[in-house]
């Protein structure tokens, strides 16, 4: 009877401070996961729109056009700040995310925005058809991009 009562005050003990632990862990795991899915999103988005872009696929070719991707991009964007506002750092596991993010929040924030702006704008573009303005306003977003990953992402090995 002994050893089911220990047995009992241990699994207790487990159940009282270990879970909260653990589900600490998942939580910040869960965190660096999600924002990782909204900027692999924001990359998928940019490689559709670059085959379009660069001719190397057609918009025939695919089921979306350049104006449903640039607006998908824009949505897209428009989750950025909130994927990262909670600052969990690299506890959750494997990220490139900079600690400079959440030290220049203001900095990660102004990038953030420029890309919306950015993307907007291609997405406005994109309505007239204008194939220069396109590509124009198109390397305008890869640029809004290469600022954010240049200060704030971990440069890939």
């Amino acid at each position: 009877m002994r050893k089911i009562v220990l047995a009992a005050v241990g699994v207790a003990a487990m159940a009282a401070f270990g879970t909260p632990m653990a589900l600490a862990d998942s939580h910040e795991a869960n965190v660096v996961k999600y924002r990782q899915m909204v900027m692999k999103a924001v990359g998928a988005h940019m490689g559709g729109l670059g085959a379009l872009v660069k001719g190397e696929t057609s918009v025939s070719d695919v089921p979306f056009n350049i104006q449903e991707q640039a607006a998908a991009l824009n949505a897209t964007a428009q989750l950025i700040d909130q994927a990262f506002a909670q600052d969990v750092g690299t506890k959750g596991g494997d990220t490139e995310a900079k600690a400079e993010i959440w030290q220049d929040w203001e900095g990660f924030v102004a990038r953030a925005a420029l890309l919306r702006e950015r993307s907007q704008s291609l997405r406005d573009v994109a309505e007239t058809g204008d194939e220069a303005a396109i590509k124009a306003a198109f390397a305008g977003v890869g640029k809004a991009c290469g600022s954010c990953h240049n200060a704030f992402r971990k440069k890939k090995s």
